[in-house]
């Protein structure tokens, strides 16, 4: 399935599958009387809101898609205690599913929305990679005391790696420590290290 397409129509797909899984289920088990059909057709009505309604451009972009299922909460809430004035199983049930369809329009219009890269795109200009490394250079290597050979140079370091020097038109590599330059001293150091 086109995962473009998927995510377009997102927050319908989903409200469609809340009212087909969770709306009929309910309807078909419990029996339905006229406030049931009602409280389902309103599920059906906010589902079809859901799927013509457009995003906004605003910082919440699902408002009239996620505010026409609160509206529908609301009325299949509403419409027992407006009709019959009390409450059955299957009122409650219907508003739970109203509850549940609201929370997947919204999360569809996240999905909808979202900046993620997706991971199986074709692109190539999507997903960044690393092509060079830079070598660290062994006079901003870490010194160890005990990993010095015998020459007085780093275990794993060569003369010729040794003697190269960073300048400064050279990146810095993170965790690297920094030459001082000629107008700094030793006593420019750190001071959290001259209290140990």
């Amino acid at each position: 399935m086109n995962t473009t397409l998927a995510k377009k129509w997102a927050p319908a797909l989903l409200s469609a599958a809340v009212v087909l899984f969770g709306g009929l289920q309910v309807l078909v088990t419990t029996g339905h009387g006229v406030v049931e059909l009602l409280q389902f057709g309103t599920l059906v009505v906010t589902t079809v809101t859901t799927t013509v309604l457009p995003l906004v451009d605003s910082r919440w972009q699902g408002v009239w898609k996620t505010g026409a299922e609160i509206v529908g909460v609301v009325i299949t809430a509403v419409l027992p205690f407006a009709i019959d004035h009390t409450l059955t199983w299957a009122n409650a049930l219907l508003i739970a599913v109203a509850v549940v369809k609201a929370l997947a329009a919204e999360f569809g219009v996240a999905l909808r929305t979202s900046n993620l890269i997706d991971a199986r795109s074709d692109t190539p200009d999507t997903v960044p990679s690393i092509t060079t490394l830079e070598p660290i250079a062994a006079s901003a290597a870490p010194a160890a005391t005990d990993a010095t050979s015998d020459d007085g140079l780093v275990n794993g370091t060569t003369a010729a790696t040794a003697a190269v020097p960073i300048g400064t038109d050279e990146i810095e590599q993170s965790g690297t420590v920094p030459d001082t330059g000629p107008t700094e001293s030793a006593d420019d150091g750190p001071k959290h290290l001259a209290a140990s």
